[in-house]
């Protein structure tokens, strides 16, 4: 799909993502995005000269064919790695232990056929709900700041800093879900240690107590707050300049492993 002979611009469109060429300046790739439903792009791109937001779909037999190649090439993927790696591995150890050949009933060989195709069609689909699970759930960083507060006279050896982030965090996923603060740490600076958290919507009063968990609906976006008073000692060798890299760890109630977000934060004016 093409604007047509002299125009600017041209989009290629493929099963699973689509480029965006600005052919008037050495060929130059302007946008190129995977599609998260392949067969259903949407072209809502800045150049609006010759796409007006419109919908491109991929016929739906080729669809339904391009599934069907998936399915097939990732069971048999699994299926294989069990034949192969579990299953004649295993009955090599057997007949080299009993030094005899294993010959099991047409019965067995069809049960354990039946059986590996099961679970390699499980690891399949765990891996696929994985994958989907992972682009469902996302934390965007949308501003924030950090200050060193005053000297911690609790403990002299020590140093305050307060850490404030404005978040984003989308749940795109069908069932409601709830994101938790796991982990935080800031680049090139080593004991830190997390003392007061709060993780809590935009929209309510902050917490006057530690909250580190968040409920986020089906289907929405929640604008979150998270602040974070950190001590670290005060012999830190490495400089805090005007931003500072922070990675933050949450868990999520149906993703395994933490979802990490990354983000480099400015210090206060």
């Amino acid at each position: 799909m093409g604007p047509g002979e002299g125009s600017q611009y041209s989009l290629d469109l493929w099963w699973d993502s689509y480029q965006l060429t600005d052919r008037l300046d050495g060929v130059r790739t302007l946008a190129k995005h995977p599609v998260q439903r392949p067969g259903l792009i949407a072209c809502a791109l800045p150049t609006q000269q010759f796409i007006d937001n419109r919908l491109c779909y991929t016929p739906a037999p080729m669809r339904e064919l391009r599934l069907i190649w998936t399915y097939i090439r990732t069971v048999f993927g699994h299926w294989w790695l069990i034949t192969i790696e579990v299953v004649l591995v295993l009955t090599d150890v057997l007949e080299r232990i009993f030094g005899t050949w294993l010959l099991p009933p047409l019965w067995v060989k069809v049960t354990i056929g039946v059986a590996v195709l099961m679970v390699a069609q499980y690891l399949a689909y765990r891996a696929e709900a994985q994958r989907l699970r992972a682009t469902r759930i996302s934390v965007d960083f949308r501003d924030g700041w950090y200050a060193h507060t005053a000297p911690n006279t609790a403990a002299p050896t020590t140093a305050l800093v307060h850490l404030r982030l404005c978040l984003n965090i989308a749940n795109r996923d069908g069932r409601d879900t709830t994101l938790s603060l796991k982990d935080l740490r800031i680049q090139e600076h080593v004991g830190l240690v997390v003392n007061h958290v709060k993780l809590f919507p935009e929209s309510i009063t902050p917490p006057t107590t530690p909250m580190t968990a968040v409920d986020i609906h089906a289907g929405r976006t929640l604008p979150t707050i998270l602040e974070v008073r950190l001590t670290f000692p005060s012999s830190d060798p490495t400089p805090w300049g005007p931003t500072i890299g922070v990675q933050v760890d949450f868990g999520e109630t149906f993703t395994n492993g933490p979802i990490t977000l990354s983000a480099d934060v400015p210090t206060t004016p």
